[in-house]
């Protein structure tokens, strides 16, 4: 089956607010969507590498208690969760954190950087700060971190995609995000539209 994978940057976001006394251990609640254990699994290796480095660095007085496979609800309720406070950190996609702010609408560009080293220093450099706090200060949340899961692009088993042209006469199946919608229109391409593949 032809088809394409969307990888998304994934985002690390932290409430600010944690109510604890001083003498409790603290627990954090960690969700992201993406599978466990998986070899590659980037998100759920990231959140691992999180919940030892806390831990570790804690003496063991914050916990850090990860729930993947949306187990505490697809991404847009992980984030309303971690709004709300029920859950203290997720790690979830631009496409579902662009419904909050449009901004994030530009993390899902395909071809917009030309190599890790161009996304690493967009994310790290001012715009990426800007993006961060900007967000930040709509959403009530801290984002900690910009993650990689790969870059927006397209795949399939037909032949090489070097430009638009490549993928004419291809099905494609995309996301359902707006952005995803309007690039593949605007590619003039038949879309298997598939729902919740993000």
């Amino acid at each position: 089956m032809k088809k394409i994978t969307s990888i998304f940057i994934m985002i690390t976001i932290l409430v600010l607010a944690l109510s604890v006394s001083a003498n409790a251990a603290v627990e954090i609640k960690l969700s992201h969507s993406g599978p466990t254990p998986a070899v590659g699994a980037t998100n759920d290796e990231g959140c691992k590498a999180f919940k030892k480095y806390v831990e570790d660095k804690s003496n063991g007085e914050i916990k850090v208690k990860i729930f993947p496979n949306n187990q505490l609800g697809n991404e847009r309720e992980q984030f309303e969760g971690v709004q709300m406070g029920t859950i203290q950190m997720c790690s979830i996609s631009t496409g579902t954190l662009s419904t909050v702010d449009k901004q994030m609408l530009v993390m899902d560009i395909p071809y917009l950087f030309a190599n890790k080293k161009a996304a690493y220093s967009f994310l790290d450099g001012p715009m990426g700060v800007q993006i961060r706090d900007e967000f930040g200060a709509k959403t009530g949340t801290v984002m900690l971190a910009y993650g990689e899961n790969g870059f927006r692009h397209f795949t399939n088993r037909v032949r090489p995609i070097k430009s638009p042209k490549d993928i004419a006469g291809l099905k494609i199946m995309r996301c359902d995000s707006d952005s995803g919608k309007k690039l593949i229109k605007s590619m003039v391409l038949r879309t298997a539209d598939r729902q919740g593949m993000c």
